[in-house]
């Protein structure tokens, strides 16, 4: 099963990120000088996605107008007397990018539905944020969709380890660990789901998160890929901060290189 389209969910207001925000929808955010979404287009064709399919909504002129500049002037651009040559870098010779706006205060469940028609030839489709970044391999999430014949198939993984763990009896400290991951699984935000699941669409579905999941979830209808590679999802400043520091720490690599290997 090969899978070629990728949907990314770009349209919320990102408000735990408002320093930034107001001004930008949070995919548009820079990161090391370049926007945050293009780095998930550079991991999507690296994988041999042929088609990025963005859902907007919040400041998505912003959003659109980012992406068109840096995916047409990150190469060199010529001016003659007869006009503009450009060569637009970083998306493959049978690779696109469609933006949709899908409403600036639309839900998750319904920039999905919004996009429906965009996949309605294929028979499977990926689905995750455009706030997040990973070397997570796709083929590993589309093999147990495979073998799982599910609806939907998640991608789930133990938490980032950002507390130390502390163990008490009574008023005295008995074990102190520092930054210990937790041992319990989580939503890591990447989805297959099979395109037949539109045909049980129901009306109530307004979020992915807390409307859709569940209901295929108490159908039996979820499958879980256990992962433990690497994900790093932008909510605040200090996530932008350690995703920029990460990225200059692999700089000496290509930025394929950092996305792509487990």
């Amino acid at each position: 099963m090969h899978l070629s389209k990728i949907i990314l969910f770009s349209g919320g207001k990102g408000t735990r990120l408002t320093e930034l925000t107001t001004v930008m929808p949070k995919p548009a955010v820079d990161v090391n000088n370049r926007p945050l979404i293009t780095y998930l287009c550079d991991w999507a064709f690296s994988h041999n996605f042929s088609t990025v399919l963005i859902a907007a909504g919040y400041k998505q002129d912003i959003l659109k107008r980012r992406l068109i500049d840096y995916y047409q002037l990150s190469k060199d651009v010529c001016l003659t007397s007869h006009g503009i040559e450009q060569n637009v870098s970083g998306i493959p010779p049978h690779g696109n990018i469609v933006i949709r706006d899908t409403g600036s205060d639309a839900d998750t469940a319904e920039r999905l539905f919004a996009m429906r028609d965009l996949i309605k030839n294929d028979e499977y489709f990926m689905v995750t944020y455009g706030d997040t970044l990973t070397n997570l391999n796709p083929k590993l999430l589309i093999e147990m969709a495979k073998r799982s014949k599910k609806l939907i198939t998640m991608c789930i993984g133990y938490p980032d380890a950002r507390y130390g763990e502390i163990l008490t009896e009574g008023d005295i400290v008995t074990a102190f660990e520092e930054k210990k991951r937790p041992q319990f699984f989580i939503n890591r935000g990447f989805f297959i789901i099979k395109t037949e699941l539109f045909n049980l669409w129901q009306s109530h579905f307004l979020s992915f998160e807390y409307d859709v999941l569940p209901y295929f979830v108490e159908r039996r209808e979820v499958a879980a890929h256990r992962e433990t590679c690497w994900f790093h999802s932008v909510d605040s400043v200090k996530d932008l901060q350690e995703l920029e520091k990460h990225l200059r720490k692999t700089s000496n690599k290509k930025i394929e290189e950092v996305l792509i290997v487990s």
